[in-house]
Formats: C-alpha cells, sequence, structure tokens
C-alpha cells in the first residue's frame, strides 16, 4: 500500500487538488470473530503518517471495523442522555 500511496500524491497534485492530511484516516475492515494483531499498520503519504482508527464518523453514521452498529447506537444513547 505505501508504494501506491506517493501515486495516489501525485495524482491529486497533477490534477491541482489537495488532500487535508489532518483529517485523513484509515479503516481496516475485518470479522469481528478473526482476531487480528493491535499493531497499527504504517501508511503514509508525504511523508506524513495516516492513523488506523477503529470507527470514523461519516456524514452522520459510525462505521466501525467489524460493520456492526455497536458504537453508532453507543454515540446516540450517549446523547440522549
Amino acid at each position: 500500500m505505501n508504494s501506491e500511496l506517493p501515486h495516489v500524491g501525485d495524482w491529486f497534485k497533477a490534477n491541482k487538488l489537495s488532500l487535508n492530511l489532518t483529517k485523513m484516516f484509515f479503516i481496516l475492515f475485518t470479522s469481528h470473530r478473526k482476531i487480528l494483531p493491535t499493531q497499527s499498520l504504517p501508511l503514509d503519504i508525504d511523508g506524513i503518517l495516516i492513523p488506523q482508527v477503529s470507527y470514523i464518523n461519516f456524514l452522520g453514521v459510525v462505521i466501525d471495523k467489524n460493520l456492526t452498529w455497536k458504537e453508532h447506537i453507543s454515540q446516540i444513547a450517549y446523547r440522549l442522555k
């Protein structure tokens, strides 16, 4: 993946687009039954590390690494208290 990310950065620059690297994250989707190593994968673009997260809020919907609704429901329930 790290070998392809520079090409993505070059494409954005060639098309006069910019990436907001401070708002960029990645999720490794997996089954809740499969246990993966807890160590994060080091992905970087232009020398800036892209952090791995277990969930992200996308247009008001919380998407987690197991594609379940647990985190979304938890955040909605917290707001209702």
